[in-house]
């Protein structure tokens, strides 16, 4: 399945990366992959950027050292009270003024940006949230991450087994039907879950919404 859906490799500076989330808040993998905001740079440089469900917003400042202005989304009461009150004088990238944290349910309450970044939990999530983009009317570009082996099993019509029930992310299934393509790009960073990998593949998903270009 989506044989004709290739994977664009990125070349990263994997050590630059990771070296942009010293004395943040969260580790791999309670936040995607530190690469993530070097793959994407083509896409948010200059742009509106959204990261959706951002945690302690590692990956938010660090996306703002490119982006125009950088909204982090973040529901959970626990993980945004942690992100705000850390302080800005650890890690130079949070003391950067065009990144702001906000906790808001944006199933509800959709906020404006160009691009957003989400990184699905399960694939009754990513669906709802392409079914919340399209009734919002927004012009955007969705950038969905997973692991290159999510990718691999909807290829081929499974789901990944994990002790929380069988996963998978259907991001072939909507870049396709938007015509959208798929970034791959290497992670290296040490787990602080036994059962995640230190290093591997991430994808990024790109699906363009009402005619946005990329």
């Amino acid at each position: 399945m989506y044989e004709h859906i290739k994977c664009e490799p990125v070349s990263i500076d994997v050590e630059a990366a990771v070296a942009d989330t010293a004395h943040m808040l969260e580790s791999w993998p309670w936040r995607g992959p530190a690469t993530v905001p070097y793959a994407l740079r083509p896409y948010i440089e200059g742009k509106r950027a959204c990261d959706l469900g951002c945690g302690g917003g590692d990956l938010t400042w660090s996306m703002g050292r490119w982006a125009e202005s950088v909204l982090g989304v973040e529901l959970d009461a626990t993980r945004y009270k942690r992100a705000v009150s850390y302080g800005s004088g650890i890690n130079p990238l949070r003391q950067l003024d065009n990144v702001k944290l906000q906790r808001l349910d944006y199933f509800k309450d959709f906020p404006s940006a160009d691009v957003y970044y989400f990184w699905p939990n399960d694939p009754n999530t990513m669906d709802k949230l392409v079914e919340t983009i399209e009734q919002s009317g927004h012009k955007c570009l969705l950038a969905a991450g997973a692991r290159l082996s999510f990718l691999d099993s909807e290829r081929a019509g499974e789901t990944l087994a994990y002790s929380k029930g069988p996963r998978s992310c259907r991001l072939l299934k909507h870049t396709d039907a938007r015509g959208g393509k798929v970034l791959s790009f290497p992670f290296k960073e040490q787990s602080v879950i036994p059962e995640w990998p230190d290093e591997g593949t991430w994808v990024a998903a790109l699906i363009p919404f009402k005619g946005y270009e990329i």
